[in-house]
């Protein structure tokens, strides 16, 4: 049965909705990933980084459809190694069709002589730098050794050892608590394989 054009039209908006929610977060990623690759290549000399890891071994398909009970698309995945500086980014992105549901993972070495805590306010002060002094994580407990919540965005950065990772969940229809929990549980897999 063909669907009536108006429901048609609200799927389409949905869906386009959506990619913009997806390019938003892309790009946030991406520029906190740039505004930590300076001062990691900085440091990287002083930082032994660990071995590079896939995105995608972390978070596998067949898991994260188990986790939302439903179909996800082949994972769009981003794997980028600088051999000057040993600085390495790993990213992992799913989308499902049913649930319109978009989930990423971004990984990479802080690169900092610092504890992971002390990398995480960092990381802070830099995207306060980027975006504006109205930037501020929600602090989120038992997350890796330090972690904070971007509502507006809908990801949690996570600093565990000599990791940052990002983790982030996009659905038109889901609150930031909703999503929260969503990434969060995310977060506790994901971490379980992290060996370092």
């Amino acid at each position: 049965m063909k669907k009536p054009f108006l429901v048609q039209i609200d799927h389409y908006i949905q869906n386009q909705l959506l990619y913009a929610c997806l390019f938003v977060l892309l790009a946030l990623l991406l520029s906190s990933l740039v505004v930590g690759c300076s001062d990691a290549e900085e440091s990287s000399n002083k930082v032994k980084l660990p071995s590079p890891v896939q995105a995608c071994e972390l978070l596998a398909k067949n898991e994260l459809e188990t986790l939302i009970g439903a179909a996800v698309n082949e994972p769009s995945k981003m794997h980028k190694e600088y051999q000057s500086s040993g600085q390495w980014m790993s990213m992992c992105n799913y989308y499902s069709d049913e649930k319109q549901l978009s989930v990423g993972l971004t990984i990479k070495p802080h690169g900092k002589k610092v504890s992971s805590a002390e990398a995480f306010s960092l990381h802070e002060a830099n995207m306060k730098k980027s975006l504006g002094n109205e930037y501020q994580l929600e602090p989120v407990q038992n997350i890796g050794d330090k972690a904070g919540w971007d509502s507006s965005t809908k990801q949690i950065t996570i600093f565990k050892g000599p990791f940052m990772l990002v983790i982030g969940s996009v659905n038109p229809n889901s609150t930031g608590p909703e999503a929260l929990k969503f990434n969060k549980k995310m977060a506790e897999k994901i971490l379980a394989k992290l060996s370092f």
